[in-house]
């Protein structure tokens, strides 16, 4: 619901531009997806970075420690 109402902003504020309203809702957007991006790329590291599969493994490791 909140990303339809910054969708409708966006477009409000350049009525006749499409391109400059998908900018704004974007540049709007980015800051809420922000942190998300950063959990899916130490995942994607986990998975293939240079200590994969060892790094990804050893989450798994951690978590049945824990229990």
């Amino acid at each position: 619901m909140a990303l339809a109402l910054v969708g409708r902003k966006a477009i409000a504020a350049h009525p006749n531009d499409v391109e400059a309203a998908l900018t704004a809702y974007e540049v709007a957007l980015f800051p809420r997806t922000e942190p998300f991006y950063a959990e899916a790329h130490d995942m994607l590291n986990l998975m293939i970075g240079d200590n994969a599969p060892s790094g990804f493994l050893d989450l798994f490791t951690a978590a049945d420690q824990a229990e």
